[in-house]
């Protein structure tokens, strides 16, 4: 169930994981903020008027303390401003013609499948839009960032600093572009194992 600003919509695909920032680009590009687990929640929705945008509600900056991902379920984080002012971070936007940010909600994991969460989420963006979300994510892995000095090593510790790596299986890292500095970017996804 998805509703948005008093309307309901179906959900085609919602998905979810954790993401560490690489701490190079933290401490160059983001005055050393961002070291730590962040977990998103994302949908795509269907509109039956082809003409009409889809509203979605994603959040790209939850905080939720846990160690081992399979005990998210209970968890939940609630907030009545747009930005975490500790880690100046927003914690979600809807979008429909323009983005607008989520200016109070309550995200909450009430249950788990395997690999897919059922999460209850509620709130308001900006524009005043109320939204209501009842709806299973599936769960994605955690995607830890880093550079070209990293190792399939340095990727594991960064992320055990957060979450214990039992039910993860670590992934081949993959290189992606470079910063402005010319440092290559890496990236290593440690998928989920139910």
């Amino acid at each position: 169930m998805y509703r948005f600003d008093g309307a309901e919509y179906a959900i085609r695909r919602a998905t979810c994981g954790g993401t560490i920032c690489d701490p190079y680009w933290c401490d160059t590009y983001n005055g050393g903020r961002g070291k730590e687990l962040f977990w998103w929640f994302e949908m795509e929705v269907e509109c039956a008027d082809p003409y009409e945008p889809a509203p979605s509600v994603n959040f790209d900056g939850v905080f939720i303390e846990c160690s081992n991902w399979v005990q998210l379920v209970g968890k939940s984080v609630e907030w009545s401003s747009a930005i975490e002012a500790s880690r100046e971070t927003r914690y979600g936007w809807t979008t429909t013609y323009d983005c607008s940010m989520v200016v109070r909600g309550r995200l909450q994991i009430v249950e788990r499948n395997s690999c897919v969460l059922r999460v209850i989420a509620q709130g308001e963006d900006e524009w005043e839009n109320a939204f209501e979300i009842d709806a299973n994510y599936r769960f994605e892995g955690i995607d830890v960032r880093g550079t070209e000095r990293d190792d399939d090593a340095s990727f594991r510790e960064r992320l055990s600093q957060f979450l214990s790596l039992d039910h993860l299986a670590q992934q081949p890292i993959e290189q992606r572009g470079r910063y402005e500095s010319g440092v290559q970017m890496a990236e290593c996804r440690f998928l989920p194992i139910a």
